[in-house]
C-alpha cells in the first residue's frame, strides 16, 4: 500500500515523542498524558531560557555606585561645606527665633 503525501510516516502513537522538544525516543510505560506534561514542561523551560537571555546584563547598570565614584574636587567640597553650613544656620536660626 503506497502512502499518500497527506499520511505521516510517524504513527499517531509516536507523534508526541517525534515532535517533542527533546530528541528522545518514546518511553515505554509512560502514559500519553505524562508525555504531554513533559513536553509542556520542556516548552516552558525553553521559554524561560529565552526570557532570561533577554534580561539586561548586571554589569550594564544604569546608576553608578557610590564606591565607584571619583573623589570630589576641592571646589566641590567647598561648595558642599558652604551649602551645609547655610542649611544648618537656617535650621538653628529658626529654632531660636
Amino acid at each position: 500500500m503506497a502512502r499518500t503525501s497527506r499520511q505521516s510516516s510517524t504513527s499517531k502513537q509516536n507523534y508526541l515523542a517525534a515532535t517533542s522538544l527533546g530528541s528522545t525516543a518514546p518511553k515505554r510505560g509512560v502514559s500519553l498524558a505524562d508525555q504531554i506534561m513533559e513536553t509542556k514542561l520542556r516548552s516552558e523551560q525553553a521559554k524561560l531560557k529565552l526570557l532570561e537571555a533577554e534580561l539586561p546584563d548586571e554589569s550594564e547598570t544604569k546608576y553608578t555606585r557610590y564606591v565607584d565614584m571619583p573623589p570630589p574636587t576641592p571646589e566641590d567640597e567647598a561648595e558642599f561645606d558652604r551649602e551645609f553650613q547655610k542649611l544648618l544656620n537656617e535650621l538653628f536660626d529658626g529654632v531660636d527665633g
